[in-house]
């Protein structure tokens, strides 16, 4: 096989949006795809496994292992607007829904207990907060689901069922 060929089978099974292989090349490539749409119409991101950046440490001195550099620093305009200063936990309104995004993968990758307490109580008074009357659907975002992150959920799991959230939105599989 090639360099050429061995790059086209990663880019087809690691994921489009990789930004943790290849000094990012193959997640810069969907970003310029994106672009365009990402422009005009509202997206809502999320953090996942691919947007640790294990691998940033080797490209970039800057960056840190596993700490989500990439996707804070390409996405830092959601935590300019974002209620939490965060790109990693936040919430929006959207019509007559409430979207809270939060993260799962921060009990693997650059764990910090200040963060994760951090976001369980943001969660918790966001959605307390939420005014079923103006807001009456409530969908909650992140990357993984209950069966791949047992922590995450243990601990995320109360929160959601005791604010009622009547769509989780997950990824990966």
């Amino acid at each position: 096989m090639t360099n050429k060929t061995l790059t086209l089978y990663k880019f087809i099974f690691t994921g489009a949006y990789d930004f943790d292989s290849l000094a990012s090349l193959i997640g810069n490539g969907f970003m310029t795809l994106a672009q365009g749409y990402m422009a005009i119409k509202p997206t809502a991101v999320v953090e996942g496994n691919h947007e640790a950046c294990t691998a940033c440490i080797a490209s970039d001195p800057r960056f840190e292992s596993g700490n989500f550099t990439q996707y804070k620093m390409r996405f830092h305009s959601v935590s300019l607007n974002s209620n939490t200063g965060n790109n990693r936990y936040y919430s929006f309104n959207r019509g007559i829904t409430h979207f809270i995004v939060f993260s799962a993968e921060a009990y693997l990758y650059a764990r910090s207990e200040a963060f994760l307490s951090n976001q369980l109580a943001f969660m918790s008074a966001d959605l307390a907060a939420v005014d079923r009357k103006a807001t009456p659907w409530v969908v909650a975002l992140c990357h993984k689901d209950w069966t791949m992150e047992t922590e995450a959920f243990n601990a995320f799991t109360p929160v959601l069922l005791q604010n009622k959230v009547d769509v989780l939105f997950v990824g990966h599989v």
